[in-house]
């Protein structure tokens, strides 16, 4: 029992430097680069499927690093050191120590991309920390859903939103058409 209060501690902890360290003015995602293309990056974890875009002074899960630009042949260095370059698309893994992501023109042009102070979160410890909220629900008595519950009611949703949709259109016709027949129409009353 004991074992597992600690457990429960130090991902309560881990969770909440998780929140604490991220940043909270959002900084630009796109970076500085030449006037008319976009040089971006994010990380990929594919463990918990998440995916986090690369900004200067943030927290980013995954040691999968993509950057994508359309401004033409670039290299990437990792803390100063030119690992890979490409035209378009480049997909590099990266240690959990790694500081720094430059991309450089390179082939003729002279612009450079440079995201710093970043930390690294190994995908694992975040799907922990995920696994350490879905218990805590589970033990407080939050509410939870399973698949066939969410589908379910996705599917009440799609029906009750049909009804009303169907309602609100008969409706409308029925004034139209009502409004059409009495403007249009001559009744003879006969006695």
């Amino acid at each position: 029992m004991a074992a597992n209060r600690v457990r429960f501690v130090l991902r309560a902890a881990l969770l909440v430097v998780v929140v604490v360290c991220l940043p909270l003015p959002l900084q630009q995602i796109a970076a500085a680069a030449p006037e008319g293309c976009i040089v971006h990056g994010f990380t990929a974890d594919f463990q918990s499927m998440h995916f986090s875009h690369i900004e200067s002074g943030a927290l980013m899960v995954g040691g999968l690093v993509v950057i994508e630009s359309d401004c033409g042949p670039f290299t990437v260095a990792i803390d100063g050191v030119p690992l890979v370059g490409g035209e378009e698309r480049v997909s590099l893994d990266v240690p959990l120590s790694t500081r720094t992501i430059t991309v450089t023109a390179s082939g003729g042009g002279n612009w450079s991309v440079e995201w710093d102070n970043l930390s690294f979160m190994p995908g694992s410890d975040f799907a922990q920390a995920l696994d350490l909220l879905a218990g805590e629900q589970e033990r407080t008595g939050a509410l939870s859903m399973t698949a066939a519950d969410l589908e379910s009611r996705e599917l009440m949703v799609a029906v009750g939103t049909g009804f009303i949709v169907w309602l609100c259109t008969v409706t409308v016709l029925h004034r139209v058409i009502s409004w059409w027949h009495d403007r249009h129409f001559i009744e003879e009353v006969t006695e």
